[in-house]
């Protein structure tokens, strides 16, 4: 009995160690290269001076298509009053963090209960390049 006992706790600690340095780099992955795709976005809304809805849906597009969120869980917020040259154009995108750990594997996180996610947001700020 001893035996098994320690057989299925020491299996726990085992797919922790294995599987958490992949996740950790997957998720740390992942927030960087959404934070490379909102700068794209980002720059053609300084030369546009504002987001629109074009440039919201295009970066959903990025997320779905490398990342493989749900449209529904990405939200965004940001600067759609014409801002001229120099003035600040400010974006915020939260969407679920990506998976960390093993044990979030059995967590069934869902966008229609926001309490049952972490929410990972950026928040980045570029100047206008926009002349009226």
């Amino acid at each position: 009995m001893a035996h098994i006992l320690g057989t299925v706790l020491t299996l726990g600690l085992l797919l922790f160690s294995v599987f958490q340095p992949i996740l950790y780099h997957n998720a740390a992955t992942t927030q960087e290269s959404i934070k490379i795709s909102l700068y794209e976005v980002q720059k053609e809304a300084a030369i546009n001076g504002q987001f629109s809805e074009e440039l919201y849906g295009k970066f959903k597009d990025i997320l779905v298509e490398n990342h493989g969120y749900n449209p529904a869980c990405i939200q965004i917020e940001g600067t759609d009053q014409p801002v001229s040259r120099g003035g600040d154009i400010t974006v915020s995108v939260t969407i679920p963090r990506p998976m960390m750990n093993i044990w979030e594997a059995f967590d069934f996180a869902s966008c229609d209960r926001p309490e049952s996610y972490v929410p990972y947001t950026v928040t980045q700020v570029i100047k206008s390049e926009y002349i009226p």
